[in-house]
């Protein structure tokens, strides 16, 4: 506004000055005009020295915008240049120099396309002349990647902006540029270590997933995908309840959540179902973190292990059947034992019968006595039926049975079955038994195995030794190791004891030191021992024979 009211003035003053060549005769007339001129000229230069002001100051400002901008330019670390719009460089910063390699005064009045490869220069010179008579875009003008040519003939990626100024009806550009080269080389180290963990990733026999931290699936290998038939794009942001069954999908969140809840890995055991069958998979699930330590999401890396899972089972089977061999073995071997203890309670039934048809027969039969002779011979059929169901149990082919029991009772029920062959060898027994011991999960016809087979070992290694120093000690006792609560029994002889030799092979299969043996007892008890979660060793004594202990987890 400023600008237009001066130029309106000169107008009038011009039309004025006009008038005073004809001022009137009249003399008052006349200097009433050149009065009006006068006032009209006043005003007129009040408003030059405002103009004359203004533009000062406006002159002042731009001075000071200008040099705002040198120090930017000139410290910046991107470069930057201005074109016009035959593509000729009219400024171009310091850093726009050392980018392409010129110094400034060579690089302004070139044209822009001396900074390009050859094979851009036409495409560009025709894009800027579409814009400029049809202003349509060929690129976008904001973070477009370009190729740069520096003064070496190096072609390197650079990073450029642009900004248009329309001035006097001409077209002015000013673009930022920046050399891209290390963000490349980063960008494409990245992709390549992206592709090498992804070839991987998909190349493995292991299951690998990641889901974010509401259990939706972020990604799956190729594993993954043929197992459960699933492509990973269709897997995508779906949860384990939209792949698996429900039951199998409950187990596998509650593993999940138990990982991320805890903020630490975890390995589990997991079955689910693929193509008609169950899967076993070891599964170790950890979480992955951000660069803030953050957890973002939870991966998991799960081994196939159905076949040694099967193995597993198939060898236990197998196990089975053998320790069943054994203890048929061992029966055998305290025969004699078996026999007495039967025989024992089956005399004194035909005993107590005798007794009472002679009471009969007499007809002085006395019905006190009579029911005292009966009640005995009731108990020891009880007796008899007690040791041929120990018997039986020892003998039957099943598969074990884990149950709470107490460890004393296990050795009590044993003890029968060779009380015969320990007095016939003339062995003197001791127990030490606590009544307070607390309870063990067990199978208890394996462990009655286990201490059968411990028992008649001692009983066999003392044949050799006098009869007074032939000793057998059984305790139980409460024991604990690297933190855990055991039960441990012991077994002490007074036999012939361990050879040194012998001991690291002690409880390898068919190893014996018996000429009748087949050396699979002590293999097939440690076994045993070890599917309880025990462990079962033995040492020579300081004096005579050797002592075998195991120990048993509590129950909790």
């Amino acid at each position: 506004m400023n600008e237009i009211v001066p130029i309106e003035r000169i107008v009038a003053a011009r039309q004025r000055l006009c008038e005073l060549s004809e001022l009137s005769p009249d003399p008052a007339k006349r200097k009433t005009q050149v009065r009006e001129v006068m006032q009209f000229f006043s005003g007129f230069l009040d408003d030059l020295a405002t103009l004359a002001k203004d533009s000062k100051q406006q002159k002042e400002a731009g001075c000071q915008d200008q040099g705002s901008f040198n120090i930017l330019a000139e410290t910046a670390t991107d470069g930057i240049f201005s074109i016009d719009d035959q593509s000729t460089i009219r400024y171009a910063n310091p850093a726009a120099g050392q980018m392409f390699g010129y110094e400034l005064n060579e690089m302004v009045g070139k044209n822009l396309t001396s900074f390009m490869p050859e094979r851009f220069r036409q495409i560009h010179v025709a894009s800027l002349k579409r814009y400029i008579t049809t202003y349509q875009k060929r690129i976008n003008w904001r973070m477009v990647e370009l190729v740069g040519l520096h003064k070496s003939g190096r072609e390197f990626p650079i990073e450029i902006s642009f900004g248009e100024d329309l001035r006097n009806g001409r077209h002015f550009f000013t673009g930022i540029v920046r050399d891209i080269t290390e963000r490349k080389r980063s960008e494409d180290a990245l992709r390549a270590s992206e592709r090498r963990l992804v070839d991987i990733v998909d190349h493995t026999s292991a299951l690998i997933f990641i889901k974010d931290l509401e259990l939706r699936y972020l990604l799956i290998n190729r594993e993954y995908e043929r197992l459960f038939d699933v492509q990973r794009h269709e897997i995508l942001g779906k949860t384990d309840f939209d792949i698996h069954p429900h039951d199998v999908a409950e187990t596998l969140r509650a593993n999940d959540r138990r990982v991320i809840d805890a903020d630490e890995s975890a390995q589990f055991e997991e079955v689910v179902p693929s193509k008609g069958c169950a899967q076993h998979y070891i599964v170790i699930k950890f979480l992955l973190r951000d660069q803030a330590n953050e957890p973002y999401a939870i991966c998991g890396i799960a081994t196939d292990i159905t076949k040694l899972k099967r193995a597993q089972e198939a060898l236990r089977l197998r196990e089975a059947e053998l320790a069943h061999i054994t203890r048929v073995m061992s029966m055998g071997e305290i025969t004699s034992s078996i026999a007495h203890e039967i025989n024992q309670p089956l005399g004194a039934i035909v005993n107590y019968g005798s007794a009472c048809l002679r009471l009969l027969k007499t007809k002085s039969a006395d019905l006190t006595e009579l029911t005292t002779a009966l009640l005995a011979m009731v108990n020891d059929a009880n007796r008899a039926s007690v040791i041929i169901a120990r018997l039986r149990a020892l003998s039957k082919k099943a598969p074990p049975e884990m149950a709470a029991l107490q460890i004393s009772d296990v050795v009590t029920e044993i003890l029968p079955l060779v009380r015969h062959e320990l007095a016939r060898g003339r062995i003197v027994l001791r127990t030490a038994l606590p009544g307070d011991l607390p309870p063990v999960s067990g199978d208890r016809i394996q462990l009655q195995q286990v201490l059968l087979n411990l028992v008649i070992n001692s009983t066999e290694s003392m044949n050799k030794v006098p009869e007074d120093r032939r000793h057998l000690y059984i305790e139980a006792q409460p024991h604990v190791s690297e933190g855990k609560s055991f039960v441990l029994v012991t077994v002490t002889d007074s036999g012939l004891g361990l050879k040194a030799e012998d001991l690291p092979k002690l409880f390898e299969s068919f190893y014996t030191t018996k000429a009748e043996g087949m050396g699979m007892g002590l293999a097939i008890s440690r076994s045993i021992v070890e599917a309880h979660g025990g462990r079962l060793w033995a040492t020579p004594n300081a004096d005579l024979g050797a002592t075998f202990q195991f120990t048993l987890p509590v129950q909790t």
